[in-house]
C-alpha cells in the first residue's frame, strides 16, 4: 500500500482549502521508500491502479483521480465529515 503523507501547496496558496491547489503530494510507500509526486502523476497513476494510494489519516480513505475540465488532480474518499483528508496533509506528518 503506499501512503499520501504530505502536501506541497502552490505558490501563494499554503492556506488554502481547495484540493486544486495542491502542487505535489508526499508518498510512503510499503518498503519504506518516500518521494514527492506531482498531483497530475498520481491522477495518472491511479487511472491505472485504483485504491492503490491511501490518506495516512484515519480513516484512511482512498485518493481518487479527478479532474473539472482543465485540470487533472486527485481528492480523498469523502468520509462522514465532508472534509477532505488530504488537505489536512498540509505542512507534513508532523502537522497532526
Amino acid at each position: 500500500m503506499i501512503y499520501a503523507t504530505a502536501v506541497k501547496m502552490q505558490s501563494g496558496r499554503a492556506y488554502s482549502h481547495d484540493v486544486l491547489a495542491i502542487d505535489s503530494i508526499q508518498l510512503k510507500y510499503s518498503n519504506g521508500d518516500i518521494s514527492w509526486s506531482k498531483k497530475e502523476d498520481i491522477y495518472n497513476h491511479l487511472l491505472i491502479y485504483p485504491k492503490s494510494i491511501k490518506v495516512n489519516i484515519s480513516p484512511y480513505p482512498d485518493l481518487i483521480p479527478e479532474h473539472d475540465g482543465f485540470t487533472k488532480y486527485v481528492k480523498s474518499q469523502p468520509d462522514r465529515t465532508g472534509d477532505d483528508n488530504l488537505l489536512s496533509l498540509q505542512g507534513g506528518p508532523n502537522n497532526r
